[in-house]
């Protein structure tokens, strides 16, 4: 009987370290729905296209069977300027491709001196988005908490049974 109870223990335990772990996740889901929700009440800049260029990205991985690899990517990083009270800011933003051939394409249908509508933190114009992301994408962090939290009640769950 005491093994059954020491088992018990370790699986009420178990149960809510994972739900604990979920809800690491709460947080960061609160603060990206909020920082999404802030940045679209920013005001607007008009941004003028500088350059843009293909970009080749190398990220070495290890696989402890497979070895040493590198994996390829590419995309078309765009270089825009935009002013706020008549200081000049950077604002770069890339657009993904799937090969080489993809990534210039992207590049030729830009052109330079092209504007598009950015918008900037006004206590820190530096900080910018050009592109918003919908305002309850940050919901997503929420999932992980589902995961971890769900598991963890099952094992409880599975300890009250036993």
């Amino acid at each position: 009987m005491e093994g059954a109870a020491s088992s018990n223990s370790l699986l009420w335990l178990v149960g809510a370290v994972f739900i604990l772990i979920g809800l690491i996740f709460v947080p960061i889901a609160i603060k990206k729905v909020r920082a999404d929700l802030a940045g679209r009440n920013w005001p607007q800049a008009t941004a003028v296209l500088e350059r843009a260029e293909v970009m080749k990205y190398m990220v070495d991985r290890s696989h402890k069977d497979d070895g040493p690899s590198v994996r390829v990517s590419y995309s078309c990083l765009l270089h825009y300027r935009y002013a706020v009270n008549g200081e000049s800011f950077v604002a770069q933003h890339g657009e993904p491709a799937e090969d080489v051939a993809h990534a210039a394409r992207l590049v030729a249908a830009h052109q330079s001196g092209e504007t598009r509508l950015i918008h900037y933190d006004p206590q820190a114009p530096a900080h910018y988005r050009v592109e918003l992301e919908g305002p309850y994408s940050g919901l997503l962090w929420l999932l992980p908490t589902l995961a971890f939290g769900g598991f963890g009640l099952l094992i409880i769950s599975m300890a009250r049974q036993s």
